[in-house]
């Protein structure tokens, strides 16, 4: 049988088959009356309706049926499919979704944010992040913000270290008196911009914290060092007065003398003529008599003279110890007292600001002397 008669037969195979008309009217229900027991209901049988089946013509004696497939072939590829399915979904279950991250950061003591969500107050931090990019924030006061960007992958953890930098607005300000003197900080020469810094310096970019201040190098002046300790986001001014490394020999004082007073004259006996001339005595005023001035009298006269004192009044600022002719007054400033007239040394000395100076003065009887010392530099 050709294929097109084939095709046609299968259309009627497939054609629906129409409904029958209803042979009977459906049966009108009477209303019955209120006190009338309901009737039972009378169900109809109906008969199935003829189903018209096509006749189909015998196939061809030419035509052989399909070949039989074999069944061990598909339930071998059955297997391994469903064996494939099944190595998929362990791999699906048994890959992680998370990496392993770890963050270091100097100075130790930063804030660390992942994602603009703080996760840690120290270095280091170690933790799991989902997989994929993740923005890492470290911050701390006195130094610049830093943002990196990190891709967390599957194996070993991800390392990211980050270094932050002193802003400009923290360092210090160092003055010396006198000038043009080198800076050493922490042990090692501060670099400025032409070579090693030399005062006056202003330093920026310094990490807070405790640091040494040194100035040192130059023969004529003794080494100067100081800690000091610098604030997030402050300037700190630091003054250094240095010592001459040779101070000049003290000045020899003369050694005072009391001197001798001239010895008067020893009354001479009058002469035998004159003793012969009577004497007439004088009248002697009423009250007690004042001995006759000996030799001893006079050195202590002329020793009250030379050691006459004069009064010194003497202030400095800042205030300080004061020293006169190499001995310690156990004094301080403002000074004032009765000192021997003549020439002196002063020293005023503060050693928890490693201030001194040294003056010579000359005081004269009758005046009082009276000056003002300044110990720190021009611009204090």
């Amino acid at each position: 049988m050709p294929d097109s008669e084939w095709e046609e037969l299968l259309e009627d195979i497939l054609q629906p088959v129409p409904e029958q008309p209803m042979t009977k009217p459906p049966p009108v229900v009477q209303p019955r009356p209120p006190d009338t027991p309901p009737l039972p209901v009378r169900r109809e049988r109906r008969e199935p309706l003829p189903v018209r089946l096509p006749q189909l013509p015998a196939p061809p004696a030419s035509i052989s049926p399909p070949p039989r497939r074999d069944t061990r072939k598909v339930a071998a590829m059955a297997a391994v499919l469903a064996g494939v399915a099944v190595v998929v979904a362990v791999s699906m279950v048994a890959t992680p979704t998370v990496g392993k991250l770890e963050i270091k950061t100097v100075p130790k003591d930063a804030t660390i944010l992942i994602d603009y969500l703080k996760v840690s107050e120290g270095s280091p931090f170690n933790g799991e992040r989902p997989l994929g990019f993740h923005t890492v924030s470290v911050l701390r006061p006195g130094y610049a913000r830093q943002d990196v960007t990190v891709d967390v992958k599957r194996g070993p953890a991800n390392v990211v270290s980050v270094e932050l930098r002193p802003t400009s607005d923290t360092g210090f300000k160092l003055t010396s008196v006198p000038p043009d003197q080198a800076v050493w900080l922490d042990g090692a020469p501060l670099m400025g911009p032409v070579g090693q810094a030399r005062t006056d310096f202003r330093a920026s970019r310094i990490a807070p914290g405790r640091h040494v201040l040194e100035i040192k190098g130059e023969e004529a002046w003794l080494p100067w060092r100081r800690e000091v300790e610098i604030e997030p986001g402050h300037i700190q001014e630091v003054m250094a007065i240095l010592r001459p490394a040779h101070s000049p020999p003290p000045i020899p004082m003369p050694k005072l003398e009391a001197p001798v007073a001239p010895r008067k004259a020893r009354p001479q006996p009058l002469p035998v003529a004159a003793v012969s001339r009577p004497i007439t005595a004088e009248p002697v005023p009423a009250g007690p008599r004042r001995p006759a001035p000996s030799l001893l009298d006079d050195l202590l006269e002329g020793a009250v003279a030379v050691k006459k004192s004069c009064e010194v009044a003497i202030a400095t600022r800042p205030w300080s110890e004061v020293w006169i002719d190499g001995k310690n007054t156990g004094r301080h400033t403002p000074y004032s007292e009765q000192i021997p007239c003549g020439k002196h040394n002063l020293r005023f000395v503060r050693d928890d600001l490693q201030l001194a100076r040294d003056e010579v003065v000359t005081v004269r009887p009758g005046e009082k002397f009276k000056q003002s010392y300044l110990l720190l530099g021009p611009d204090e």
